[in-house]
Formats: C-alpha cells, sequence, structure tokens
C-alpha cells in the first residue's frame, strides 16, 4: 500500500532496503507501522550512513519534542470473490483457552500513545555477503541461523542490543557461540565472524534490530491493578511476521494531528505526533492479543484514566446489533461513534471475534470508517466494554474486525503482570 503523507516521508529514510515489500508483509502481520533501528553487520559504507542518520535522530530527541509518526495498524486481505459473505484476511488464529475474568471493571481509554519497545536480544531481520579474501561469505547464514532467529547471548554473556552484539563480536577472538531464541525454543550455535576485505572490524553477515517505536490506541486501563492493554492484537517483526520478543518498554503522550479518509481499495490512516522526552508505565507483554503493561498513579493521561469504570461483559454477552466505540482521531479528544457488529465469530479466534460496521455519520465523513491508527478503539455495548477494534477491510474501510475484551484480558492479566502490579 502506497503511503504520501508527511510522516511517511519523515520516516521514509529509516526504512530498510525493499521497504516496500517490509511494509505490504507488515499490513497482513497485525502490527502498528514503526521505526526501526536495523543494523548490518557487514555493511558498506551507504548502509552504517543509514545507522548513523538514526543515531541523530535519537540524540537530538529533545530538541525534536513531537516526531510526525504515522499510527498504523494491520490491513488485513481484499474480500474473497469465491465467498462475497466473508472478508478474506491473513491468517492470525490459532487456538484461545476460555478466558478467565479477572477485573469486573475497567476505564475505556480510547486515547492514542507513543509505544517503545526494546527487545531482548537481537533480532536477525536478513542476511547479506561479506566480501573477503577468500570470496562472498555470510558467518551467521552459514553457522545454521535463520531469519527471525533472536541472539540472545555471545560466549554466555548476554546481549540486550544490536550494539552489545557487535561489541561481543568484536571484542572476541576467532569462533564464538551463541544462544539463540527460535519459535520459543532456545538453540545454540557455533560462529566464525570475518574481517570484511580492507576492513578491520569482525562482521558477521547479517542485518540485525532490537526495537521498535510507534503510536498506537490504548484500549482499557484498571484502576484497581494499574493493568492497561492497548491494540488488541500484537506488534510483529515486519520481515518474518512474529511477535516482537520485548524486553523492556513504555509508553508516550500523543496527539492526532491530521487524517486521511480511507477509500475502497485505500485505508486511511491518522497521522499525529508524540513526546519523546516523556515516558510513563512499563510494558511487560507483547501478546498475539495486545500489548499489556502498568501504569502508576497519575502517569500518561491523569484525567483520562481516573474515568469511570464500566462492567466487562463476557463472551456470551455479546450480541449482533448496535454498539459504540470510543476513539481518538483529532487532537486528544475521545468521542464515542456509533457501530453495529455484523456478526460474531466466536471466541476461539484469537483476534477476530466480530465482524464490524462503522455506520457513525460524523466518523465516516471524518476518517471514511476504520482508518489505521484505530487498532485498540475500545468496543462498549450496553453500557458494558466487550472488545477493541483490530482490523479494517481494505475493499471496504466501513468494515472491520473487533477481539473480545475476554480474549484480551486472559492474556492481560498474567502471573507475570499481577506480580508487576
Amino acid at each position: 500500500m502506497k503511503q504520501t503523507s508527511a510522516a511517511h516521508n519523515e520516516l521514509a529514510r529509516f526504512w530498510p532496503r525493499g521497504s516496500d515489500k517490509a511494509r505490504q508483509k507488515l499490513e497482513k502481520t497485525g502490527m502498528a507501522t514503526w521505526r526501526k533501528r536495523r543494523y548490518r553487520l557487514g555493511a558498506n559504507e551507504k548502509t552504517r550512513g543509514r545507522r548513523g542518520a538514526f543515531r541523530v535522530l535519537k540524540r537530538s530527541a529533545a530538541a525534536f519534542s513531537t516526531a510526525l509518526l504515522l499510527l498504523i495498524f494491520a490491513s488485513p486481505l481484499d474480500f474473497d470473490s469465491s465467498a462475497a459473505a466473508e472478508p478474506v484476511y491473513a491468517s492470525l488464529e490459532a487456538s484461545c483457552k476460555p478466558a478467565r475474568l479477572t477485573a469486573d471493571r475497567l476505564v475505556p481509554v480510547g486515547r492514542t500513545a507513543g509505544i517503545k519497545i526494546y527487545a531482548d536480544g537481537a533480532i536477525i531481520t536478513d542476511f547479506s555477503e561479506v566480501q573477503t579474501e577468500n570470496g562472498m561469505i555470510s558467518p551467521a547464514r552459514d553457522a545454521g541461523l535463520q531469519v527471525g532467529d533472536v541472539i540472545t547471548h555471545v560466549n554466555g554473556k548476554a546481549v540486550a542490543s544490536s550494539e552489545e552484539l557487535i561489541a561481543a563480536v568484536n571484542s572476541a577472538s576467532g569462533a564464538v557461540d551463541l544462544t539463540v531464541l527460535r519459535g520459543g525454543q532456545t538453540i545454540r550455535c557455533r560462529m566464525t565472524p570475518c574481517k570484511e576485505l580492507g576492513g578491520s572490524k569482525m562482521r558477521i553477515g547479517a542485518f540485525v534490530r532490537d526495537s521498535v517505536a510507534g503510536i498506537g490506541t490504548i484500549t482499557f486501563y484498571d484502576p484497581v491493578t494499574g493493568v492497561f492493554g492497548a491494540l488488541g492484537h500484537g506488534i510483529s517483526e515486519s520481515e518474518t511476521g512474529a511477535l516482537m520478543p520485548l524486553g523492556s518498554g513504555c509508553l508516550i503522550p500523543s496527539t492526532v494531528t491530521g487524517v486521511h479518509r480511507g477509500e475502497h481499495g485505500a485505508p486511511g490512516e491518522l497521522v499525529g505526533s508524540f513526546d519523546l522526552s516523556r515516558d510513563s508505565g512499563r510494558l511487560h507483554n507483547n501478546l498475539d492479543t495486545g500489548l499489556f503493561g502498568v501504569l502508576g498513579a497519575g502517569e500518561l493521561y491523569p484525567d483520562l484514566l481516573s474515568a469511570e469504570a464500566v462492567p466487562v461483559a463476557k463472551a456470551g454477552e455479546v450480541k449482533v446489533g448496535k454498539a459504540e466505540i470510543l476513539a481518538n482521531v483529532s487532537g486528544s479528544t475521545v468521542k464515542s461513534y456509533e457501530i453495529e457488529i455484523v456478526k460474531l465469530l466466536g471466541a476461539d479466534k484469537t483476534t477476530k471475534n466480530m465482524y464490524i460496521r462503522v455506520t457513525d455519520a460524523e466518523l465516516i465523513e471524518a476518517t471514511g470508517g476504520i482508518v489505521q491508527g484505530m487498532s485498540g478503539s475500545p468496543i462498549l455495548q450496553n453500557g458494558k466494554i466487550i472488545g477493541a477494534v483490530t482490523h479494517v477491510l481494505v475493499s471496504d474501510p466501513e468494515y472491520g474486525y473487533g477481539i473480545f475484551i475476554e480474549n484480551m484480558l486472559d492474556t492481560a492479566y498474567s502471573d507475570e503482570l499481577k506480580n508487576a502490579a
């Protein structure tokens, strides 16, 4: 999907090579559009220059104060002509055990926030060839590493970032032993870095990434525990589609500065800014059902988070018919907009539990319907919070999908978050 906003132009310098393809993968895997830190161990001068450009932006964060970004979420596939009644989306479903509701009342938020995530290690996103005296080689690929692998240790020492991986590789002499996370399993392999012809530093012949940043919508806040949930889907690594392994992260206040209306075949988008100097809360889980963490009293948006809590609906209480969403499509204002729940698809799907349609004339006039950036907007029915918006239908932006709040809460109240709260 072609992006034409000023925010996209600002971000273009930081997209990796083959960015159009990467964005297409991103749109099908349920993540927001994120600015990425990408390093190439074994790169040419042009690629190293990209790395430097990102660092300049990072060092200048206080001066920039508000950095223009897109507020993006998943853009699933179009209608399948063979089944006109059922929209076809990129497959994200997985089995979901029955939810256990551990919160009776939640504050439905609907406000956007900047999100910063740091991976627990260095993620391999691609391979490159290093020119050596013996020809072109890729030590990482030759060692059996795969795209999507997360390097967590070098010679038994933890590496939490791309910089730490670079330092560990260059401080070692000869082969190195790597600890790698792959598909939830830990494996070990041995790799022999090499020197680039005419260079002095060791290379492994791989692109790696350790963090992402962007803006999404907060779905709920629990005033009792401080637990919050956002997006209604996970943040995925764009090249692989795998969930980004979460080491740490936080939220940042944001403001919506503009809207590009959605059209048939061209999803719209919100454009926003956030204050890079203000960090709030702690992120703990990046899961298929959303992004979850804990906010302290008075953090982020004190007035909004202290708003009245509403009852939580179980999946069986959700009905086909009228409902409403809370969305932030202008400035810092959160408003209620009418929608219709067209069809219930069951709680056994991870993120797409209901098929929804925007019916509010004001929202359609402003955005064209569901636009990229509204992912996570809470859905309410009969005075209860029942779920969140997760997807937009490319062929018709008035239609999309939503997740049941039950499915979000099942993972939001993990033991890790309970302990953090």
